[in-house]
């Protein structure tokens, strides 16, 4: 096997024994922090940076897949996994070379500033331990994607993909094989029982995949950045290998139950898979989003009410409607610089944010709103519109579905949705050089051949 395969081979590998190991947090633990050691010593006797920056993303975003450390009741595997994901980029910091970062990094690094300055005069118990936990979850692959080279970025996008192809059927076969999560539930009440967490895709009497990430909206964000890696992105597959691996994917959305993010997959399948989109490509692209929105009214006397009370649409109506309240009700400092990570729970109960029995805001825009004002926000949307505009064009549809299902829950609030998403914007914030034609004739990219161009934004 190749060295461009062995690591993505091995993280899939990895992930299925910490599937086999859900349950038993001890093992785990020591698996993870075997993970680290290795990795570290390998990464301490590579001179290369991109071999180093592969090995270092491909191992943090294991970690943080395999287990959902921020929700199990106990800390040890949370303090491996943070501690592991910081020593090895230490690790990497040390070897040769200069860090390069990705030409967004003002804009991501004033965002964690501004919520680091709001955090420290926050009166909220642990809220600089979560910030820590995202920062790290976010920063490590953030920073380490414009080390990458050309293979490297194959690489870990390879790593992306098979994390969740292997994802992908653990969801699809998760409900006939499991009688309960395979860590822990999705939902609890007040007294710490499992709530039934129904899926409405395949009716009351399945409940909903979150594979081993704790949850199946972050389940669904990994599932989306497989599919958009998997149709434009760097890896170059053979059109029936990239049809077989999106049967899981897309199966995976399916048993998650995630309706919105299996509609996103659906559209970026639409508007790129295989040649640039052209006309009829958007055509079919709006009519996608019209019929979905033609069947969630035409069913809305039948499902609105149970899916409402799941949260699912005026829960997000709600979080919508709080804007005002945070822009009105609050001093400038906390409009400007936010109230600090953590502050939902306090906020909530001061009437800023909505309260109608869960505690997610479930929008990271008002979530960011309320916990690093309207400076950190613009810093966010900075960033997005940079990738967008002026990012790999190949990594244009995995942001549109990151800057997408920021609007359903809060990603910044789960560690492997903000490594995906930050290493997303990361890898589109790296520009690579270009090669030239040696004659007018030749290459994809000459005017002669070229297929009109579509927006910037596609």
């Amino acid at each position: 096997m190749s060295p461009q395969r062995l690591l993505p081979a091995t993280a899939g590998a990895l992930l299925i024994v910490f599937i086999a190991l859900a349950g038993r947090s001890s093992t785990a633990v020591a698996l993870a922090l075997a993970v680290v050691v290795v990795t570290i010593v390998s990464v301490v006797l590579q001179r290369d940076p991109s071999r180093r920056a592969e090995r270092v993303v491909v191992a943090s975003l294991v970690l943080w897949v395999a287990v959902p450390v921020t929700r199990l009741p106990s800390s040890l595997p949370l303090k491996v996994v943070l501690a592991g994901s910081l020593a090895l980029a230490v690790a990497a910091l040390l070897g040769p070379g200069r860090l390069r970062l990705p030409s967004g990094n003002p804009l991501v690094l004033g965002l964690f500033g501004v919520l680091l300055a709001a955090t420290l005069g926050s009166p909220d118990s642990g809220a600089g331990i979560r910030l820590a936990v995202s920062a790290a979850a976010a920063l490590v692959p953030f920073c380490f994607a414009a080390q990458l080279d050309a293979r490297g970025r194959a690489t870990v996008a390879a790593a992306v993909v098979t994390l969740a192809v292997v994802e992908g059927v653990l969801a699809v076969v998760e409900p006939w094989l499991y009688s309960q999560p395979l860590w822990v539930p999705a939902l609890v009440d007040a007294d710490g029982v499992a709530v039934p967490f129904r899926n409405e895709l395949l009716g009351t009497g399945f409940s909903r995949s979150q594979g081993t990430l704790g949850h199946p909206l972050p389940l669904g964000l990994l599932l989306l950045v497989g599919i958009s890696l998997l149709v434009k992105g760097p890896l170059a597959v053979s059109s029936r290998v990239r049809l077989l691996l999106l049967i899981p994917l897309l199966g995976g959305l399916v048993t998650a139950g995630a309706r919105a993010s299996l509609a996103l997959g659906l559209l970026v399948l639409v508007l790129w898979l295989g040649r640039r989109p052209g006309p009829l490509r958007l055509y079919a692209a709006a009519l996608l989003v019209a019929v979905s929105v033609a069947l969630a009214l035409t069913t809305a006397n039948d499902t609105v009410s149970s899916t409402a009370g799941s949260g699912s649409v005026t829960h997000r109506v709600a979080a919508l409607a709080a804007v005002e309240a945070l822009l009105s009700r609050q001093s400038l400092s906390p409009i400007l610089l936010g109230n600090g990570f953590g502050a939902v729970g306090r906020l909530t109960a001061e009437g800023l944010l909505h309260n109608d029995g869960l505690t997610a805001v479930d929008n990271q825009y008002v979530s960011l709103l309320a916990q690093g004002g309207l400076l950190g926000l613009a810093l966010l949307v900075g960033v997005l519109v940079m990738a967008l505009t002026s990012g790999s064009r190949g990594l244009r549809p995995a942001v549109w579905c990151c800057a997408v299902t920021m609007m359903l829950f809060d990603v910044f609030t789960w560690p492997p949705a903000v490594a995906l998403m930050m290493l997303t914007l990361g890898l589109s914030l790296t520009h690579e050089p270009v090669a030239v034609p040696s004659s007018p004739g030749q290459g994809r990219g000459s005017s002669s051949t070229a297929a009109p161009r579509m927006p910037m934004v596609l």
